[in-house]
C-alpha cells in the first residue's frame, strides 16, 4: 500500500507542476498583453488630448480674429444711426449683461455633456443677433440684441476653456492657458486691424459708402455663422466625468457667500471691481475718443494692433516674474498709480496721438500684469474645498465691473471727453485706498496673531519653571 502510495505521487505531483506552469506562462502572457495595450491606450489618448489642446487654442484664435473685426467700426457705426455717445456706452454694457447670464446656462449644458450644441446654438444665437443689430434704427431692439449676442457669445468662452481645463493635466493646464490667452491676445489685435482696414478698402467704399461700418458689422457676423460651421467639423470634446460647479452658483449665491470671508477679501473684492469698471471704460472709450479727434477706423485698428503685439510680447517676457512677487497687494496699488499717471497725462495733452503710442501703452501692458497677480491674490483665500467658490465669486465681481465700466462711459463722456476718464481716476483712487486698508488690516491681524502666540510661549515657559 505503501509502495503504491510513493510510485503514484510522483506522477500526481508532476501532473500538477505542469499544468502550474503552462497556467502560470498563459496568465503572465495575459498580464503582459494587457499591461502593453494600456500603455499603448494612455499613450494614444494623451496624443488625442494634446491635439485637442491645440485644437482648441486655434479655435479661440479663430473666435477672438472674427468677433474684433467690428470692434474699430462700432463707435463710427454708432454715429451714423444718429445716436449719442451714450448708446455705445450702454450696447456694451448690454453685451456684458447678457454674457453674465448667459455663462451659467452654457455652463449647465456643458455639465450636461451638451459641450457641441451649447457651443455651436451660442454662436449661431450671436451672428443672428449681430446682423439684426447692424440693420435695425431703433436704438431699444439695438440694445436688446446687443443683449442676446452677449448671452450667445459668452458660450465660446464657457465651452471652450472649460473643456481645456477639463482635459489637461495639473502639469500642462497652465502652459495651455498661457498658450489661449497668447493666441486670443493675437485674434484681438488682428481683427482690430483687419476691421479698421476694411474701411478702407476701395471696392468696399465705391460699393457702399456711408454704409460700410454697417456691412462691416454684417460681414463679421456672416463670418461667425462660417466659425459655427468651423466648430461643429474640428470641436470633438470629451464625455464629462466630473460636474464642474463654478458656473451653476448665482450671483446672489454668490455675494450671500461673501459672509463666511474676511473683511479684506471682500474690500480686494469691492477694490477689484472698481479697477475693472475703470479700466473697462476707459478702454473702450478710448476708441470714441480717437473718433471724437477726426481719426479714421483705420487708425483706431492700427493703434489696438501694436497695443496688442506689446501687450503680448510684455506678457511672455515679464508674467513669469512678477508671478513671483511676494507682496502682490502693494504691487497692484503700484500699477493702479501708474494708471492714474498715464491718464491724467495722456487726455490733457495736445498730441493725442503721440500719447497714445507712448503713454497709453503703459496702461495696456499694466492692464496685462494685473490679471495674472490678482488671480494669483484672490486664489490664495481658497483652499481645495472652496477654491471653485472663489473662482466663482471672482467671476461675478468680474462681470459686475464689466457692466459697470460702460455705464460710467454712457452716463460721463457725454457731458464732455475729459470728465469720463477724470472719474476714473477718482475710481482708481478709491481702489488703491481699499488695497491699502485691506493690507493694513492682514498686517494688524498677523502682529496680533504674533503677540499671541509669543504670550502663550511665555506661559508655557512659566508652568516649565
Amino acid at each position: 500500500m505503501s509502495i503504491y502510495s510513493i510510485t503514484l505521487t510522483p506522477c500526481i505531483v508532476k501532473k500538477r507542476s505542469y499544468f502550474s506552469y503552462t497556467t502560470n506562462t498563459k496568465i503572465l502572457h495575459l498580464y503582459i498583453h494587457i499591461y502593453f495595450d494600456i500603455i499603448s491606450l494612455t499613450k494614444k489618448k494623451e496624443d488625442d488630448f494634446m491635439k485637442k489642446q491645440y485644437i482648441i487654442v486655434l479655435l479661440l484664435f479663430l473666435y477672438t480674429f472674427i468677433t474684433n473685426l467690428y470692434q474699430p467700426v462700432m463707435p463710427y457705426f454708432v454715429e451714423s444711426r444718429q445716436l449719442s455717445g451714450s448708446m455705445y456706452g450702454f450696447f456694451i454694457a448690454a453685451v456684458s449683461f447678457g454674457s453674465m447670464l448667459g455663462a451659467p446656462f452654457w455652463g449647465n449644458l456643458f455639465d450636461k455633456d451638451k459641450k457641441k450644441f451649447a457651443l455651436i446654438s451660442g454662436v449661431i444665437l450671436y451672428a443672428i443677433f449681430q446682423v439684426i443689430f447692424a440693420i435695425s434704427t431703433n436704438s431699444f431692439i439695438m440694445l436688446i440684441t446687443r443683449f442676446i449676442s452677449g448671452f450667445g457669445i459668452i458660450t465660446i468662452n464657457t465651452v471652450l476653456y472649460s473643456e481645456i481645463n477639463y482635459i489637461t493635466t495639473k502639469k500642462d493646464r497652465g502652459k495651455f492657458i498661457t498658450l489661449s490667452s497668447v493666441a486670443s491676445t493675437l485674434g484681438i489685435s488682428l481683427g482690430y486691424f483687419l476691421g479698421g482696414s476694411m474701411t478702407q478698402w476701395k471696392f468696399l467704399v465705391a460699393k457702399f459708402g456711408d454704409n460700410i461700418f454697417q456691412v462691416i458689422i454684417i460681414i463679421q457676423a456672416l463670418l461667425t455663422l462660417f466659425l459655427a460651421i468651423i466648430y461643429f467639423i474640428f470641436f470633438n470634446p470629451e464625455e464629462s466625468e466630473e460636474k464642474n460647479i463654478i458656473n451653476k452658483r448665482s450671483l446672489k449665491d454668490r455675494i450671500n457667500s461673501l459672509k463666511a470671508y474676511s473683511i479684506e477679501f471682500i474690500l480686494f473684492l469691492i477694490a477689484f471691481t472698481l479697477i475693472t469698471a475703470a479700466t473697462m471704460s476707459t478702454t473702450k472709450y478710448i476708441d470714441v475718443y480717437f473718433k471724437d479727434l477726426g481719426y479714421g477706423a483705420n487708425i483706431l485698428g492700427r493703434y489696438h494692433m501694436i497695443i496688442g503685439i506689446v501687450s503680448l510680447v510684455s506678457g511672455l517676457l515679464f508674467i513669469p516674474i512678477i508671478k513671483n512677487i511676494q507682496n502682490k497687494t502693494m504691487f497692484i496699488v503700484l500699477l493702479q498709480f501708474l494708471n492714474i499717471i498715464v491718464i491724467f497725462i495722456s487726455f490733457r495733452s495736445s498730441n493725442f496721438l503721440l500719447m497714445a503710442y507712448t503713454f497709453l501703452i503703459l496702461f495696456a501692458i499694466s492692464k496685462v500684469f494685473f490679471t495674472p497677480v490678482e488671480l494669483q491674490h484672490i486664489s490664495s483665500y481658497a483652499n481645495n474645498n472652496n477654491y471653485g467658490e472663489i473662482i466663482g465669486i471672482r467671476s461675478s465681481f468680474l462681470s459686475l465691473g464689466n457692466i459697470l465700466g460702460p455705464l460710467l462711459g454712457a452716463i460721463f463722456y457725454s457731458k464732455s471727453s475729459t470728465t469720463l476718464f477724470d472719474i476714473n481716476i477718482v475710481i482708481f483712487s478709491i481702489s488703491i485706498v481699499l488695497l491699502i486698508l485691506g493690507y493694513y488690516i492682514i498686517y494688524i491681524k498677523q502682529k496680533i496673531m504674533k503677540r499671541g502666540k509669543k504670550n502663550e510661549l511665555g506661559k508655557i515657559n512659566c508652568e516649565g519653571i
